[in-house]
């Protein structure tokens, strides 16, 4: 497993790739406005459907946020994303990890809101047992981004899994 945790400062973002055995740090020469134009390009295109524009921001954001520490996660199986500010709204399993393959198809993708709070999780004892605590936030649109489409279609098809699950929807 290797972490990358993403760190956007004013005029450039830093990128630290966590192993078991060495900690590294990449800084990419991007001001935050930029960045965030582009994460919000990419989600309007992905939302509207615009081909050219989603092909167009996945490579530009492949550029910036895994080409430079590609060869850093060579060889691990998963990799854990700590994004920071909009990239937690960017589904990095679909940026490129070359040319021809998408990230996912290289490494299981998870993510952690921080290292702390990945730390905590996976040194907390869990209770034995096959249950599933899921939230889908499928219509909630936060700052200037819109919900995320599919967030609850995806919530159900992962509760069939899981035939004791207690479902609840609000509207």
């Amino acid at each position: 497993t290797a972490i990358l945790e993403y760190w956007m400062g004013e005029n450039a973002l830093t990128i630290w790739v966590v192993t078991k055995t060495s900690i590294t740090s990449k800084r990419v020469n991007v001001s935050a406005k930029d960045l965030q134009r582009e994460i919000a390009y990419s989600r309007r295109s992905i939302s509207t459907q615009f081909v050219e524009g989603i092909d167009r921001s996945k490579e530009k954001l492949s550029q910036l946020l895994i080409d430079p520490i590609s060869h850093k996660i060579k060889g691990y199986e998963n990799i854990i994303i700590v994004p920071h500010n909009d990239m937690h709204f960017l589904p990095f399993q679909a940026l490129r990890s070359d040319p021809d393959k998408f990230l996912i198809e290289d490494h299981v993708i998870s993510y952690a809101p921080s290292a702390s709070v990945l730390y905590y999780c996976l040194n907390k004892k869990t209770a034995e047992g096959n249950a599933l605590l899921g939230l889908a936030l499928g219509k909630l649109s936060i700052g200037n981004f819109p919900a995320l489409p599919g967030t609850e279609l995806e919530l159900k098809e992962i509760s069939r899994l899981y035939p004791d699950i207690l479902s609840k929807t609000r509207n």
